[in-house]
Formats: C-alpha cells, sequence, structure tokens
C-alpha cells in the first residue's frame, strides 16, 4: 500500500510541477482565415495582344463556350479579328487605374476586408482578403496556392456571381478542384455558390435603384437586364434563369412598383444557338414600338461594373434605345464597393465562424 501510495503522490506531483495552473496554459491561438473574392476576369490592358490572350483563355473553357473540341479550336482561329472590335469596348470603358472589373474587384475586397476586421477579437480568428479570377490575372490558382502556403486554418470562396451559372460559378469550382487536388493538407473549406436570395443582398440591390431614383428620377420602365445563357443550359437544368426571375421579383417588391413597371430581360448573347428570352436588346425596341420614352436599367448579374455593364448596356443599349424612339435611359451601375454590398457579403462570410 505504501508503494502504491508514493506512486500516486509522485504522479501528482509531477503533475502539479508541469501544470499548476491548468487555465492558464491553455490557450487558443486565433484561427488563420482566408477569404477568397474570385471574379471572372479581363486583360491586363485595352491591347490587341492581351484581349487576345484573355480571349483565347476564356473561350477555351468549356463551360463557357458548350461546343465539341473541334469547334472550340475552330472559334480560336477567328481571336484575332473578334479582339480587334473587343479592343475598342475595352478602350472606351478604361480607367486610370485599369480594368473596371479588376479595380472595382479589389476596391470590395479592400472595403470588405475592413469590414471584417471587427470581427476578429468576436471569432476570435485573424482574416485576410484575396481578389482572384477565374481567367488572366490574378490567377485563381496561383493565389490559391499562396495562400494554402500560409498554412491557414479556413478558406472561404466567395464567388462574385449572386447566381449560380454553369458558365460562372462552375468554373471557380473547377479551377479551385485543380489547385486543391495535389495539397497533402486541406483547411476547412467553404464554397458560397450563391447568394442572390440573400436578404441583406436583396435589400442593399433594392436600396441602390431607390436611392438612384432619389437622386436622378424614376423611368416610366424598369428593366432588370441578365447576362444571358444558352437554352441548352437550361435544359442540362441550370438553375440561372429561375435564380434571376425570383430575385427579380423580390427586388420588386422590397420597391413596392407594380408588376406592369418592369421586365426582366437577357443580355449578351453570340453565336447561333437559342439563348434564353427576352432579349434585352429586344425588349428596348419593343418598349420604343409601344410608346415607352424612358427606361431604367439595373444588372444584378454583376457584383460590380466590367464591360457588359459599362459598355453593353450604358452605351450600345443607351444608343439603341433612343435610336428606337425612346427620350430618356439611365443605366444604374452595379452595386460595386457600396457600403451596404460589402456589409452583405461580410454576412454570408461570418456564418462560417
Amino acid at each position: 500500500m505504501k508503494r502504491e501510495q508514493v506512486g500516486l503522490d509522485v504522479q501528482a506531483s509531477e503533475v502539479k510541477q508541469v501544470n499548476p495552473n491548468p487555465s492558464s496554459v491553455i490557450q487558443f491561438q486565433p484561427l488563420q482565415t482566408a477569404v477568397l473574392l474570385v471574379n471572372l476576369g479581363t486583360p491586363l490592358l485595352p491591347t490587341h495582344r492581351e484581349v487576345t490572350r484573355f480571349l483565347k483563355e476564356f473561350l477555351a473553357d468549356p463551360c463557357v463556350v458548350d461546343l465539341p473540341k473541334i469547334l472550340r479550336w475552330a472559334l480560336q482561329l477567328i481571336l484575332p479579328f473578334r479582339a480587334k472590335r473587343v479592343v475598342k469596348l475595352y478602350q472606351s470603358i478604361w480607367m486610370k487605374e485599369g480594368s473596371p472589373l479588376k479595380v472595382y474587384s479589389h476596391r470590395l475586397g479592400e472595403g470588405l476586408q475592413g469590414a471584417l476586421q471587427e470581427t476578429i477579437e468576436r471569432y476570435n480568428t485573424e482574416v485576410t482578403v484575396h481578389v482572384a479570377m477565374t481567367y488572366g490575372n490574378p490567377n485563381i490558382i496561383a493565389t490559391v496556392n499562396e495562400i494554402l502556403n500560409n498554412k491557414i486554418d479556413r478558406l472561404i470562396v466567395l464567388p462574385l456571381f449572386p447566381q449560380y451559372s454553369k458558365a460562372t460559378t462552375k468554373p471557380i469550382w473547377n479551377k479551385l478542384c485543380d489547385a486543391l487536388k495535389h495539397r497533402l493538407v486541406i483547411p476547412d473549406f467553404h464554397f458560397i455558390n450563391e447568394y442572390a436570395n440573400n436578404h441583406l443582398y436583396i435589400q442593399a440591390l433594392a436600396e441602390s435603384i431607390a436611392q438612384f431614383w432619389r437622386e436622378r428620377g424614376k423611368s416610366e420602365q424598369l428593366l432588370f437586364s441578365f447576362h444571358g445563357v444558352p437554352v441548352r443550359n437550361l435544359i442540362q437544368g441550370d438553375t440561372y434563369p429561375t435564380t434571376c426571375r425570383a430575385l427579380a421579383l423580390r427586388v420588386a417588391e422590397e420597391l413596392k412598383i407594380p408588376e406592369n413597371s418592369y421586365a426582366i430581360s437577357f443580355q449578351s448573347r453570340f453565336g447561333l444557338s437559342p439563348w434564353m428570352r427576352p432579349y434585352t436588346d429586344q425588349q428596348l425596341r419593343d418598349w420604343a414600338g409601344l410608346g415607352v420614352k424612358s427606361v431604367d436599367v439595373v444588372s444584378p448579374s454583376f457584383a460590380v461594373d466590367c464591360l457588359e455593364t459599362l459598355e453593353e448596356l450604358d452605351i450600345g443599349m443607351r444608343h439603341l434605345f433612343l435610336a428606337s424612339g425612346g427620350e430618356k435611359y439611365q443605366y444604374i451601375p452595379a452595386l460595386n464597393d457600396n457600403q451596404a454590398h460589402i456589409e452583405a457579403l461580410k454576412g454570408l462570410i461570418i456564418k462560417f465562424f
């Protein structure tokens, strides 16, 4: 008994020496969280060489151009000719700081970084926000590798596409898989595939439209112009058009506008196959033909302004509507780095803390 008792005493003594105050020794280090915002991408410069380089990568993705491989190869042959026209379009909207899509995406990332700083103590985490592109630079795979090399604990990826689509969100997932599949250690991982049904986002979009009306006046009709997708995507099960219509309805309800004062359309189609209707250009022609003199146009497909909004909608469609008999055309900017937009994205992210 004495020998056992001595053994117990020794063990207790050892424990007491090693850990005299357990509560003062057990300390959890803050989790390292990386948030990655991903947008489509943009040429580095509005030059023929850079635009061709970008389009070559973009149009080679089968998620974007759902055609047999030989036809995608044939498409590459006409790129130099298509690039000539696209260069001029980019030059018409280029900013001093660079491509609008890249400039606004980084501003949004910086705003989100500042907003998330407030959560560090509450959630015992350190957060860094990164921005990458599906095509072009900053390259998504290189950015993910750089993030993971810093041995983070949690990775949250947010594609800057409110509505999931095979042509926009799916390529991001594919590239993430390419970046992660060779990794020995994978951090806690979260992928936000869409957020068009998020109430904070819907409120931010509705308030942006309402604020525009307070400052610039309200037109007869409001057009929700979403980026188009081929009809075959819908046949294959893509939920994108359904989500677009649901979002427009929710925003219209927030704005308390009647059903006959707005419409939904789809823009940016190319190729010969049928795309989702009604087409934006045809909707504007129809309104002008019916005597509608003023329209406001917003494009909730895009988190930030880019070629499709600043050139196609704000310039091209404006000319079309006015040439068709309309008298007033107003483009309502994307949410960009609007504070309400930042708060909505913050709300999506902190759910994983």
